[in-house]
């Protein structure tokens, strides 16, 4: 369960309140019985860090803390590794997909038939990758994300409706700790910030809006910051720097040369081709722009931006 990129999203919580030592020097004392668990990077002043992002950690911490009771009650190994942080972390998912679904129906039915929203959510959850990522690699971001963006889209809604200081809060959080979860999700703010758009008048409107109410983009980004502190702090402390790239020279991106093509269509990576029934949420955007033209233009920019810089990663 906690394997692959799983390690690293978790690596925080262990060190943090079992070893309280975010410097892994715990590590060294047994090198080949934490080499299993720790794969941290090497910055350039000789620090280990954590190559993942915390965002994750956040999200699984309550669930730590209930295995971790149940491991010191139980008899276990509370080392953060045994049965019951594996169970609990694995079942996580579970709860955000829960409120991540309450939330996409309530969106979805203010525009669709409880059946077609019914089918719509069954069809996301059984027939994409989302199925694997709660099941067999449960604790990766995906699903967590899912769930996120869901919520996201949810109070994007109810902004839109009424801006009120407790939506502009939710909404930064929301921001800070999906991009945290996975930088390059920071895209979403496309979604928020042109929904609603229908022509190239109500875009220059809507970066008027955002000057005339500086207020609520402060919060936002306050929100935002404020999640990301802890992380900040952390790469301070270990590298010297506020923002730290912690994957190194081994990754990238290549914005000149997307493989927008293999990503969509090929036999080892093909979006298309492993998830089919997407062609169908790809072409619905004909039929948003003819019914839903005010959910159009965020949508398509969303998917458009994403899906480019997405495919200029590296691998």
């Amino acid at each position: 369960i906690i394997e692959w990129d799983v390690k690293s999203y978790y690596a925080y919580l262990p060190a943090t309140i079992i070893h309280n030592d975010l410097t892994l020097d715990f590590t060294k004392a047994a090198p080949q019985e934490y080499i299993k668990n720790y794969w941290p990077g090497t910055a350039p002043n000789g620090s280990k860090v954590i190559v993942t992002s915390m965002g994750l950690a956040f999200l699984y911490l309550p669930f730590f803390l209930i295995g971790h009771a149940w491991a010191l009650a139980g008899g276990y190994v509370a080392d953060g590794y045994s049965v019951p942080y594996q169970i609990m972390l694995q079942f996580s998912v579970l709860f955000y997909l829960i409120i991540g679904l309450i939330l996409l129906r309530k969106v979805l039915l203010l525009y669709f038939s409880k059946t077609a929203t019914t089918l719509g959510l069954l069809a996301v959850v059984i027939g994409t990758n989302l199925l694997h990522y709660l099941t067999a690699e449960a604790p990766m971001s995906h699903g967590y994300s899912f769930s996120l963006y869901a919520a996201l889209f949810y109070f994007t809604h109810k902004w839109w409706e009424k801006q009120t200081i407790g939506r502009t809060i939710i909404i930064g959080l929301l921001m800070g700790l999906i991009s945290l979860i996975r930088p390059t999700n920071i895209l979403v703010v496309l979604f928020f910030g042109f929904y609603g758009v229908t022509s190239i008048r109500e875009l220059g409107q809507r970066f008027v809006l955002f000057l005339k109410e500086w207020q609520y983009v402060l919060i936002f980004g306050l929100c935002g910051l404020l999640v990301w502190t802890p992380q900040m702090v952390y790469w301070k402390f270990l590298t010297g720097n506020w923002f730290y790239f912690s994957y190194g020279n081994d990754a990238g991106f290549f914005f000149s040369n997307p493989h927008i093509t293999d990503g969509l269509f090929s036999y080892r990576k093909g979006w298309f081709v492993y998830t089919p029934i997407m062609l169908f949420a790809i072409l619905g955007l004909v039929t948003i722009y003819k019914h839903y033209r005010k959910q159009f233009f965020s949508i398509t920019l969303f998917v458009v931006v994403n899906v480019y810089v997405i495919l200029s990663w590296w691998n």
